[in-house]
């Protein structure tokens, strides 16, 4: 990864190191983040819409069951959001 071979020529006080340092210790995070704005486009959803609704409704799902944190999954949100599917033209 290029924060490993590369981010070590930065020094750690300077702007640059602090946002290697910043990018690296996060991304772990960031990777999960990622795939699941993948998952959003290859199941044509609008990742805003789809991360505005998911997000407003997390502190409510703390005792949601399995079936229910399912539905919350790109592919099966978009059929109760047909207005947030993308479409392509051609």
């Amino acid at each position: 990864m290029w924060m490993e071979t590369e981010g070590v020529k930065y020094s750690e006080g300077s702007l640059i190191g602090k946002a290697i340092t910043y990018a690296y210790t996060r991304w772990d995070n960031m990777t999960v983040i990622c795939s699941l704005l993948a998952t959003c486009r290859n199941h044509d959803v609008n990742p805003r819409d789809y991360l505005n609704d998911i997000i407003s409704r997390m502190p409510y799902q703390a005792k949601a069951t399995h079936n229910e944190l399912v539905q919350l999954l790109p592919h099966k949100w978009k059929v109760q959001h047909p207005e947030s599917v993308m479409t392509t033209t051609a």
